[in-house]
């Protein structure tokens, strides 16, 4: 009703007219009346709260500009505000005992001393009272002089009180936490008094320490603070309600305190160095460097006449002489400049002068050496193995030029995925031109594939992007190159010379590189150096008019909300421990005892919410290290995953419910709902997080065993966890609503791990890959062995395998990283020592990852290599079980089906695995004559040869050749031996006839194998060479070393000489194009294969496979290959494989008189079967120069 009267009045006033003045002076009136009554001690309690009920509505209603009518003003600063700040001082005062001097002295004076009363001894008067210091407070902050009154009135009202009877004074504080106008007072006063902050920590950390119920109210009031703080820094446009004078303050006062820190920074270093406690003068540089100055000025001089000395210890009498006067003019000089001594002896002196004189000639030695090292090299053709450096610096400095001039191309680019295909182009093309030099120069290539440059080039854009705000090392820099998961193979002095450039210069001085672009973004994306999530790819959009307007208040905006978030994160920081020690105050998990408390409760559930909005206002000031303990607070107590493993062991064989209450639930959620910006943040909380999902598993698989049903029908989009549990208390929960919790879990633990492959930069993943693999580890290496562990393998293989999977459409370097740390952990899980279920979830996740990972290369790079490379670790293992090797090859198998044109690189690793299986040389009754596992393999063989891809067959018949060889070398005549050979050389008779085949046809070439064939030739000629001169020497002497070289006969000796030599005939492909030599090159390699499986097959195998080859020799000679093509097949393959047989029957190299009769039973057949091929090819060749 006064409220309503007051209200009425001030509205039918105008400002600054004689009505509003009466008004004015009748609110003084009414005021003083209110006052007096309070002051006068007489009332009673409900009297004097009704008497603060009507000051709070006089005042409530109030206009801003009250304190320009000066009696108002003189009221509310001299009476009103002195008036509460006693009544809450003495509120707060024990009173003293009626007997007691004190008493007996204040009741005399009781006339002139009007009793107080305790505003503390009504439930109700702490919040009248309160209720009018809102109000002064509301009209203080529009006194513009105020501020000293107003601090003095918020330090009485929050700290005097009794911290038990403050119930109401962190209401009141929560309500101007809450309010936005006042907040932004508050906020304002702050900047301007740095003691406002202390006070209201203060005041509520004190509350903390009491009673639980005032506690709970402390714990909700650190939740208002960290809410209003998230609300200014979420909604930006709210900042812009603050003064300029506010930004201008608190950006003083974060330049202050970054000027403080580099100050004490200096100092320190300073300190360290310097070695004593002492700071020195600032005029001490100075003074250093003209004495420095003087001494090796003075030492030039004297070195002309050191040199003249003929003897070592007269030129050191000298040194001590010369010593001796440095420090005796140091002395004098510093005594007439009244500064102290730069030296304190002649010692310093003489040993400094010492080792100047050793650097010093040692340095004119090593330039002397270069030097001459670079003239005896300009005048020959062949470098010197001394230049290596040299050409390891040439190399460096071509590569990062030629990066520099890359990078405004890759700036323009808009998306990340054609950044990083542009590097690795630019890294095929750096490798291919080092090749062609080093081929020119016949040195040795500096790189051997396309991926360490890749490599290199993505850390030295991470080092110089990041303006050298990292430090880099050869260590590190190794670390990023070969460490990331791929075959690069790379020279450590050539990375060492890169990371001098990078350290030395500036590579990117001269480029203009954008805050934002595609190139920013993949790099932030690979180092994850500023902790954020991945960024996206961002089209370019055509720029309007208005785009100058917005971009400056955008500007504005930015840079206000800059400086807040650094002002209130300094805030944060400067009170972190008594934040922690209000929200341990409660603890997170309540015990059975503690749950039928509710004011406990009430502390726990208020605890946890206020870690959800601390967690969010860490997360927007990025403090990793705050982030961390938080995360470790909930995974150590919320997630007690020892407790639940105990409480499993034990009841086993019940059908006991493990307990479950809704804070238990509150704090899973709170775990899983922040992980991904949190485990982002610090990559420590993967640890915690991976702790919660384990957590959330075991339960859920635990509860579905012992109730045998799962709640598959339950919705999460019609009703969340936190709607879920608003219906019930703190008790245990009921089954059913577990059951709805736990889906409800599972269902986030999903979101999780897809959000987790969508957004986390490249080391961030790799954390969480790296912990998730930790964990599986110590699960089935640590574990009790009463639980079967392997479920719960099983069930974070497949979670590994999906975030793997899930990471296929990253670029190349995030697959390489990614595979890198999971590829060893799926290896080890395919041993015999885990269990078998293991071991086949294992190797069906490395199916799955291959397969998401495999992509088409880029010529030159080799991951695909490392990728099949995990399979013939598996194979290659000694204990590898007949089990996993048929799965194995059957999924070789389907990738050469299904893909073989993406496989690259890889083969070379796939076939080796194949050849890495073991053939059983064991017979097992009832059981097929060939094992499921070299049936598999047979088939493996029947896919390749069915592939119609001329390309692919040509760049990895010699890899093939070799594995299928391979299955055809045993001495064992088994009977399932039989008949694995017996097939696998059926495969050979095919391979002829498609070499014969492409021979005809336009094939694709492939460089490799011409390479091949060229170094055939090399290799034949130089043999050649060699078998000549050794005849010669050995049988015959040369004319020219017997006779005098004369033309006695009309031709000079050394002439005959060199006519006895016959020269080597042509090779029978000299006139043949590069796909026909390559053809070539794949037939002799098989004939080499298979004249040597002549001496090593299996005897019911022998007499087949002599016919095959003299056959397909005989036949050659009818194709286009000619018979030039089986004569060198004959002369340079065959028969020398011949004689080598000969030679070992001949020297007994057999283990038994039985294998040696067989042997030259073999050898007798081989011999008689190649000498009809020979005779053969004579008639043909009757008269033929070749």
């Amino acid at each position: 009703m006064l409220n309503s009267y007051c209200i009425n009045r001030y509205s039918k006033t105008l400002s600054g007219s004689q009505e509003e003045i009466a008004v004015f002076m009748d609110m003084t009136a009414l005021l003083t009346e209110l006052l007096t009554r309070i002051d006068s001690g007489n009332g009673s309690p409900e009297e004097i709260q009704l008497a603060l009920d009507a000051i709070y509505s006089v005042l409530s209603v109030q206009p801003s500009n009250f304190h320009r009518h000066q009696p108002f003003w003189n009221f509310f600063n001299s009476e009103l505000i002195p008036s509460m700040l006693c009544l809450i001082q003495t509120s707060g005062e024990t009173a003293a005992p009626k007997t007691s001097i004190l008493h007996r002295s204040l009741h005399r004076k009781e006339s002139k001393k009007p009793q107080r009363i305790n505003i503390f001894a009504v439930a109700d008067s702490p919040r009248s009272f309160y209720q009018v210091c809102e109000q002064v407070i509301r009209l203080l902050a529009q006194v513009p002089d105020a501020q000293d009154v107003w601090v003095e009135f918020l330090r009485t009202i929050l700290l005097t009180p009794p911290a038990t009877k403050r119930t109401e004074t962190l209401k009141l504080l929560k309500r101007l936490l809450t309010n936005q106008h006042r907040l932004t007072e508050l906020l304002e006063l702050m900047a301007s008094d740095s003691s406002v902050w202390p006070i209201l920590i203060e005041c509520i950390e004190e509350c903390a320490k009491c009673e639980n119920e005032v506690a709970v109210e402390a714990v909700r009031s650190i939740n208002s603070l960290l809410e209003s703080i998230n609300m200014l820094i979420e909604r930006p446009e709210v900042l812009e309600e603050f003064s300029d004078l506010f930004y201008t303050k608190i950006c003083e006062k974060n330049a202050n305190i970054e000027a403080e820190e580099e100050n004490r920074i200096t100092e320190a270093i300073h300190k360290a160095s310097s070695g004593s406690a002492h700071p020195p003068k600032t005029s001490s540089i100075d003074e250093e460097s003209k004495s420095v100055d003087n001494f090796l000025e003075k030492l030039r001089k004297e070195l002309p006449r050191w040199i003249e000395l003929t003897t070592k210890n007269h030129v050191d009498q000298n040194i001590q002489q010369f010593a001796a006067r440095i420090v005796h003019e140091n002395a004098t000089a510093d005594e007439n400049n009244a500064s102290e001594s730069q030296f304190l002896n002649c010692d310093a002196i003489y040993l400094t002068t010492y080792s100047v004189l050793s650097f010093c000639l040692r340095f004119r030695e090593k330039n002397r050496i270069t030097e001459a090292i670079h003239k005896a090299s300009s005048g020959s053709s062949h470098l010197p193995k001394t230049s290596s450096i040299d050409e390891e610096s040439k190399s460096v400095d071509n590569f990062l030029e030629k990066l520099r001039k890359e990078l405004p191309r890759w700036i323009e680019l808009t998306t990340k995925n054609h950044v990083d295909q542009n590097i690795q182009q630019f890294a095929a093309r750096i490798v291919h031109e080092n090749a062609t030099a080093d081929e020119n120069n016949t040195s040795e290539s500096q790189f051997l594939n396309c991926d360490a440059i890749y490599l290199t080039t993505y850390s030295v854009l991470s080092f110089c992007l990041r303006f050298r705000e990292s430090t880099i090392s050869k260590e590190w820099l190794l670390e990023q190159v070969k460490g990331a998961g791929c075959m690069a193979y790379v020279d450590t002095k050539w990375l060492a010379v890169v990371q001098a450039r990078v350290l030395n210069e500036n590579i990117l001085d001269e480029v203009q590189i954008p805050l934002h672009c595609a190139l920013i973004d993949l790099i932030e994306d690979y180092d994850g150096y500023n902790k954020r999530l991945l960024s996206k790819d961002v089209r370019k959009e055509e720029p309007s008019n208005s785009t100058d307007i917005k971009d400056e208040t955008d500007n504005s905006t930015d840079m206000k909300t800059i400086a807040f978030q650094t002002w209130s994160k300094r805030l944060i920081r400067s009170c972190w421990r008594t934040i922690t020690e209000i929200l341990t105050r409660f603890p997170l998990k309540v015990s059975k005892k503690s749950s039928h408390e509710k004011t406990i409760v009430d502390g726990t559930e208020a605890s946890l919410e206020s870690m959800r909005t601390l967690c969010t206002t860490l997360l927007n000031f990025k403090l990793d290290k705050e982030v961390l303990w938080l995360y470790e607070k909930l995974g150590e107590h919320v997630t007690d995953l020892e407790e639940l493993r105990e409480f499993i062991v034990k009841n086993a064989d019940s059908k006991k419910v493990f307990p479950m209450t809704r804070l238990d639930a509150l704090g899973m959620d709170l775990l899983l709902d922040n992980a991904i910006q949190c485990g982002t943040l610090s990559n420590a909380c993967w640890k915690y997080v991976v702790r919660g999902i384990q957590y959330a598993t075991e339960l859920e698989r635990y509860l579905f065993r012992i109730t045998k049903n799962s709640n598959t029908g339950y919705d999460v989009a019609e009703k969340g966890l936190r709607e879920l549990l608003e219906n019930f208390g703190q008790n245990e929960l009921p089954v059913p609503i577990v059951g709805k919790i736990l889906d409800e879990l599972m269902l986030k633990i999903d979101c999780l791990l897809d959000t987790a492959v969508k957004t986390l930069n490249l080391n961030s993943i790799c954390s969480f890959l790296a912990i998730m693999v930790s964990s599986n580890e110590d699960i089935l290496k640590y574990s009790d062995s009463q639980i079967d562990r392997a479920l719960e393998s099983c069930n974070i293989i497949q979670r590994i395998s999906r975030l793997v999977v899930g990471s296929s459409t990253r670029p190349l370097v995030h697959r390489m990283k990614i595979w890198c740390t999971t590829k060893e952990h799926f290896v080890e899980l395919t041993r015999e020592k885990f269990p078998e279920e293991v071991s086949k979830r294992a190797i069906s996740s490395l199916h799955d990852c291959i397969k998401a990972l495999l992509q088409k290369e880029t010529p030159g790079f080799c991951f695909n290599q490392i990728l099949f490379n995990a399979f013939q670790n598996v194979l290659c293992v000694e204990v590898c079980k007949p089990e996993t090797q048929e799965h194995v090859v059957a999924i070789l198998s389907t990738f050469i089906q299904e893909c073989p044109e993406m496989i690259g690189s890889g083969w070379k690793p796939l076939l080796g695995a194949v050849k890495a299986v073991r053939i059983s040389t064991e017979i097992v009754e009832g059981e097929p004559k060939i094992s499921h596992t070299n049936q598999a393999v047979l088939h493996f063989f029947k896919s390749y040869i069915e592939l119609e891809k001329p390309e692919i067959l040509m760049a990895t018949l010699p890899e093939f050749f070799q594995c299928l060889i391979n299955y055809l070398q045993t001495q064992d005549s088994n009977l399932e031996d039989q008949e694995v050979c017996e097939t696998a050389f059926a495969f050979v008779l095919q391979i002829q006839g498609i070499l014969l085949k492409y021979f005809e046809e336009d094939v694709p070439a492939q460089e490799h194998l011409i390479k091949r064939i060229r170094e055939r030739e090399k290799a034949h000629l130089f043999v050649e060479e060699a078998y000549m001169q050794k005849v010669e020497h050995s049988f015959m002497p040369l004319l020219a070393k017997t006779l005098v070289e004369a033309p006695q006969f009309g031709v000079f000796p050394s002439q005959l000489d060199n006519t006895s030599k016959k020269p080597f005939p042509y090779f029978p492909w000299h006139n043949m194009n590069d796909r026909q030599m390559a053809i070539c090159e794949l037939i002799l390699n098989m004939v080499e294969q298979l004249s040597s499986l002549v001496v090593t097959c299996i005897p019911q195998l022998h007499q087949k496979l002599l016919f095959d080859l003299s056959q397909f020799v005989s036949t050659i000679k009818t194709t286009a290959l000619g018979m030039p093509f089986g004569v060198y097949s004959l002369c340079t393959i065959i028969l020398p494989t011949l004689q080598k047989w000969v030679q070992r029957e001949k020297y007994g190299f057999l283990s038994s008189i039985e294998v040696k009769n067989t042997s030259i039973r073999n050898l007798k057949q081989a011999t008689g079967a190649f000498t009809e091929l020979i005779a053969d090819y004579i008639k043909e060749f009757s008269g033929k120069a070749f």
